[in-house]
């Protein structure tokens, strides 16, 4: 005579990797301009020597990501060229204008333009 079956237990889920250590942990004020800019001029600095190319990827990498994010906060803080006079980004869907406001700067008088006369349908046999 054969055990009974029992049902068995799901296998255990093995806790996450814990992440390496790096000294550039993130903190709160990273997104400060002040705080971005002194990082991105630092790590330029270390990552274009000679020495930082004897150092293996994985000492390389923290440093890299840490530039990269500094780089992106400070690229997002310089504010955008303005387009030249005339040039207007069409909108793919609608089609639309998004520099509608600039033109109507430039044009504030242009006429609207009026609604098609529409015509009346007489119905046959109807009075004039």
């Amino acid at each position: 005579m054969t055990a009974p079956m029992l049902p068995q237990a799901p296998p255990q889920l093995l806790p996450p990797p814990v992440p390496p250590w790096t000294p550039f942990a993130p903190r709160p004020n990273d997104g400060e301009l002040a705080i971005a800019t002194m990082w991105a001029k630092r790590l330029s600095e270390v990552i274009s020597t000679v020495q930082f190319d004897k150092f293996g990827p994985e000492w390389q990498q923290p440093l890299l990501t840490k530039y990269q994010a500094a780089s992106q906060v400070v690229q997002a803080s310089i504010p955008p060229q303005p387009l030249p006079k005339g040039v207007v980004i069409q909108d793919k869907v609608t089609g639309g204008g998004i520099a509608q406001e600039e033109q109507a700067a430039l044009h504030p008088q242009s006429p609207q333009p009026a609604a098609p006369p529409t015509a009346a349908v007489q119905q046959p046999g109807a009075p004039r």
